[in-house]
């Protein structure tokens, strides 16, 4: 299951827990906002650094800087994620959950504390979650900058960016809309 997935399946969570929540206090539910809107920044981010090095492929002609580029790509934005710490502010959320006392633990039912906590779990391993939502695309440049001797052979590949990019535009817009519709709710 993606990072996009699991932020998706956190929404559907929130959104039944979200009236329990909610008569909970102001403070608990302002934190909840912090928390969705932290997560989604945090994955929309890292979407667009992949966007933006994938889109830098388009620009590049000559075929063995081309080839270099795209082969070089999934280091680099594991490189970058730590870096820019993409996704820093996640593991510092699932740390609060791991603290007794801490009142982000009560603005969620006792019975959902271990699920939001997995989920908190699974979201702070960091550039790898991003990498893990986007392990398609890296196969699919890899595979494809193996062969861009030809301009038949580049103009695939720079299509296939094309594509590409536009399916990371729609995980970001789904990342956005199960945000506000989180806090929507609240």
């Amino acid at each position: 299951m993606g990072i996009v997935e699991l932020f998706i399946e956190f929404a559907k969570w929130a959104k039944d827990a979200l009236p329990k929540i909610v008569q909970k206090n102001q403070e608990l539910r302002d934190e909840i906002r912090k928390v969705v809107n932290t997560i989604a920044q945090e994955l929309h981010d890292g979407l667009e650094l992949v966007e933006l090095r994938i889109k830098g492929g388009r620009y590049i002609k000559d075929p063995e800087r081309l080839q270099e580029y795209l082969l070089s790509s999934r280091e680099k934005m594991i490189k970058d994620f730590s870096e820019f710490k993409i996704c820093a502010g996640i593991r510092d959320l699932r740390d609060r959950f791991d603290r007794v006392f801490d009142p982000i633990r009560f603005a969620v039912e006792l019975e959902n504390v271990n699920a939001v906590k997995e989920l908190l779990y699974e979201l702070e391993k960091d550039e790898r979650l991003i990498m893990d939502e986007t392990g398609e695309l890296w196969w699919k440049l890899d595979e494809a900058a193996q062969s861009v001797g030809t301009a038949e052979e580049r103009e695939a590949l720079y299509n296939l960016i094309n594509e590409q990019v536009k399916l990371l535009h729609q995980k970001k817009a789904n990342v956005t809309a199960t945000a506000r519709s989180i806090i929507d709710t609240l």
